[in-house]
């Protein structure tokens, strides 16, 4: 059995994919952003779709980063209180 730092090395763990599965409001809200795309793209220029098409790489980009940051300081946390539970109970 691997330990929960092995999986993490070896990427069979990846926190981030499980984010939001099976959450009826995070399927309902992909659905209403799937949706609101196309209609909006159905309506573009081309040079306009170019710029829609930036913007949405941009905000892929910094919803990546800011979930990063997120698990990042999530971890850190729990690190901190894990740390603070052992030196309590000596």
């Amino acid at each position: 059995m691997q330990s929960i730092l092995e999986k993490l090395w070896n990427g069979t763990l990846s926190p981030i994919t499980a984010c939001g599965t099976g959450s009826a409001e995070v399927e309902e809200l992909t659905q209403l952003m799937q949706r609101n795309k196309s209609e909006l793209t159905k309506n573009l220029t081309p040079q306009q779709s170019g710029l829609f098409s930036r913007y949405c790489d941009c905000a892929d980009e910094y919803l990546y980063f800011i979930s990063l940051y997120a698990f990042r300081e999530g971890f850190c946390l729990a690190a901190k209180l894990m740390s603070e539970a052992f030196s309590s109970s000596s």
